[in-house]
């Protein structure tokens, strides 16, 4: 992944590692997160199904252009200053497949909170873990219990509060708040 930083008024480009995988279209951040120890930037990189002339329900066929039909595991950079970067960890789960989690981070007390996303036969499931690095990880409560139908897409830590929003039943927003662990 590339990423771009100011120095002196001029645009500096850094390369992140890799995770060892190929470098293209699997490997991309998607968010930073700044924290006391520094920045967190979150991304996917390693390798994608690739899916050449198939279709998600199979009754169609996708021009051979390579597209991916699974995303790439979630992958996860530290940096102190912005300059030097090395890789990171997010919150593993057992009996989760990489390709399937996904972990929120946000900043909060003083390090990060991640909240990771479980796929569940008929909802999801959520865990929120914290860190004061962005290497390691403790799982401190399980998140907000929620129904079919229901999910969260967006976190920010606020107070001493975890904050969530997302959708309800039939695409209606829907909000939870939750005492965040120290």
């Amino acid at each position: 992944p590339l990423l771009y930083r100011l120095d002196d008024d001029e645009w500096v480009p850094e390369r992140l590692p890799s995770h060892d995988a190929p470098f293209g279209w699997a490997s991309a951040i998607e968010y930073l997160v700044s924290f006391d120890a520094g920045l967190l930037a979150v991304g996917r990189t390693g390798p994608a199904k690739d899916c050449r002339g198939a279709s998600a329900a199979g009754r169609w066929p996708i021009a051979d252009v390579g597209m991916p039909c699974q995303f790439p595991p979630q992958g996860a950079w530290v940096s102190e200053d912005g300059g030097a970067w090395e890789d990171a960890t997010l919150p593993v789960l057992p009996n989760v497949v990489p390709e399937n989690l996904h972990v929120n981070v946000v900043a909060g007390g003083p390090g990060l909170i991640g909240i990771a996303a479980e796929p569940r036969l008929d909802t999801v499931r959520y865990s929120v873990w914290t860190s004061g690095d962005g290497q390691s990880w403790d799982r401190t409560a399980d998140g907000m219990p929620l129904h079919p139908g229901e999910y969260a897409s967006q976190f920010v830590a606020l107070r001493g509060r975890l904050i969530a929003v997302g959708a309800a039943d039939a695409g209606i927003g829907g909000a939870w708040t939750a005492i965040a662990s120290p």
